[in-house]
Order: structure tokens, then sequence, then C-alpha cells
């Protein structure tokens, strides 16, 4: 299937609010997607099998209830975070090195 052109899948209509829609166009602008690509993107985590295991096994998609007082409370990951983290994941690992390099000093 991954071979597939995309002028050759069938269109697939979805109905979406507002406020959903506006989501995820921001965050496929911000990993450089088109809608499209975004929601097909998150479906396919979505299934995940590792993703599936977890949600299987502990109900949530999170760490199990043990293992949830070992982790450190982390702050929600802004827009302009995961801008940054886009196109470093973008860059060679050459330019990522040189990047973090600079950075230090």
């Amino acid at each position: 299937m991954e071979n597939t052109k995309l002028r050759d899948l069938p269109p697939f209509s979805i109905r979406l609010q507002p406020e959903l829609r506006a989501a995820l166009e921001r965050e496929a602008g911000i990993n450089g997607r088109t809608l499209s690509a975004e929601i097909t993107r998150r479906l396919k985590d979505s299934l995940d099998v590792d993703h599936v295991s977890s949600v299987v096994h502990t109900g949530s998609g999170g760490p199990a209830p043990s293992q949830a007082a070992e982790l450190p409370r982390q702050r929600p990951v802004s827009d302009a975070h995961r801008m940054l983290l886009a196109l470093f994941d973008a860059m060679g690992p050459d330019k990522q090195l040189a990047l973090l390099t600079v950075l230090k000093r």
C-alpha cells in the first residue's frame, strides 16, 4: 500500500468541529504536512503496536499506575517548542551536533 499514488486513493470525507480542524491545521503547519497528511500520520500512530499495547495493558495509553509516580511531571509543549523540534529533527546529525555545540557555549 506504501507505493500507492495519492491520486489513486479514493477521497474520504469527514466532518470535523471547527476547533478540531483549526488545531489539526496548526499542527500540520508546525510539522510541515498537509491537513490530510497530518490526519493520516495521527491515525497511523494511533494504530502503532507499541501504543495499542500500552493502552491495552494500562487502559490509558500512559504509563502503568505503578510507573506514573516515578515519572517527573512535564509541562505542556508549546507550539514554538514543537516547531523547533521539527526543524531540529529535519537536520542531519552533523548539523544537529554543530547546533548543540554552538548553543552549549
